[in-house]
C-alpha cells in the first residue's frame, strides 16, 4: 500500500476499496528489514462511525509484525483471572488426620447398602477435608502467566529484553543494535530449547512406568493434548444408516476380526518365490 500513487495495480486497489466505503486502518510497514519496509498487512473496515483503535504490535516472532483492531461497538467482557487453590502444608495435613481421629465412622458399618455406606463415608470424610484445606482464590496477573510449564520467569524477563533490543534495532538499525539483538536472540533461543529439552525428560523419567502419562505428555508436547474429535452419532453399514451403537459395535467387531482372513484371500498368489529375488 505504500506505493499508492506510484504503481498501477496498488492504485486500482486502493480506489476500489475507497469506491465501496471501506478505509485501511494500517497505514505503515508491518515488514521491516534493513533495505526495505513494506505494508502487505491490510485491516480494513467500513464501520468508520464508532470509535476504534487499529494499530501495530512490534514483535520478533515472524518477519512481519502483529496488526490489530480494536471497535467500540463490540461490549467488552470484563474476565477475571482468577485461580483456585488448596495449600496441602505439613500444619494443614497435620489438622487433617487430627480432624479424622475425631470422626465416627460407625454408621458405614452399620450400613447394609454399598451406595449408602459410600455415601456416608465421603460425607464424613469431606467435613474434615474442607476444613484442614480450605478453598482459597487469587487473582492472577498478566504477567505473572506463563504460556509454557517450562518458560521460567527467567526466560520471561529474557524474552521482554529481547523484545527491547528488537524495538531499539528497528528505531536505530546501526551495526551495533542488529549485532546486539542477533547475538540475544541466538543466546535466548537457545536456553529456550534447552528448557524445553529439561522439561520434558524430566517428566518422562518421573512418568517412565506410568504408559498412559508418557502417551499424555508426548501429545502435549506436540500441540494435541485437546485435540478430541467427536464421534458420529450413525455409520453406514450395508448401505443403511445405523445409530444402534449395539449394531455399530458389532459391525466393527465383524470388520476387525474378518479383515486378516479378507485381505489374504484377495491378494493374488505369486508365481515367483521369494529366493528368486535373494540369488545374486
Amino acid at each position: 500500500m505504500l506505493k499508492y500513487g506510484s504503481h498501477g495495480l496498488t492504485d486500482t486497489y486502493i480506489d476500489g476499496m475507497f469506491s465501496r466505503g471501506f478505509l485501511p486502518r494500517i497505514l505503515k510497514p508491518t515488514r521491516v528489514t534493513h533495505s526495505s519496509a513494506t505494508l502487505l498487512d491490510h485491516i480494513l473496515t467500513n464501520d468508520i462511525a464508532v470509535r476504534s483503535s487499529s494499530g501495530i504490535i512490534i514483535n520478533d516472532v515472524a518477519d512481519h509484525f502483529a496488526v490489530f483492531h480494536v471497535s467500540a461497538s463490540v461490549s467488552k467482557i470484563a474476565k477475571q483471572r482468577v485461580q483456585h487453590f488448596r495449600s496441602f502444608s505439613n500444619d494443614n495435613i497435620a489438622k487433617f488426620r487430627s480432624e479424622l481421629n475425631r470422626i465416627d465412622f460407625s454408621p458405614i458399618l452399620l450400613s447394609e447398602c454399598p451406595n449408602e455406606a459410600y455415601t456416608k463415608c465421603i460425607d464424613l470424610y469431606k467435613i474434615p477435608f474442607d476444613k484442614a484445606f480450605p478453598m482459597k482464590s487469587i487473582k492472577i496477573g498478566t504477567r505473572s502467566i506463563k504460556r509454557e510449564p517450562w518458560m521460567t520467569v527467567g526466560l520471561m524477563n529474557s524474552s521482554r529484553h529481547k523484545s527491547k533490543l528488537h524495538i531499539q534495532k528497528l528505531k536505530k538499525p546501526t551495526e551495533i543494535n542488529i549485532h546486539k539483538f542477533k547475538t540475544y536472540l541466538k543466546l535466548f533461543n537457545k536456553i529456550k530449547r534447552k528448557a524445553k529439552i529439561n522439561y520434558y525428560k524430566t517428566i518422562l523419567e518421573q512418568n517412565k512406568h506410568n504408559t498412559k502419562q508418557i502417551w499424555k505428555v508426548l501429545k502435549k508436547a506436540i500441540g494435541k493434548e485437546n485435540n478430541k474429535a467427536s464421534l458420529p452419532k450413525s455409520f453406514k453399514i450395508e448401505n443403511k444408516s445405523v445409530s444402534d451403537k449395539t449394531e455399530i459395535a458389532g459391525a466393527f467387531n465383524n470388520f476387525f476380526a474378518n479383515i486378516g482372513y479378507n485381505v489374504s484371500h484377495n491378494v493374488p498368489r505369486a508365481k515367483k518365490i521369494y529366493k528368486l529375488f535373494t540369488q545374486a
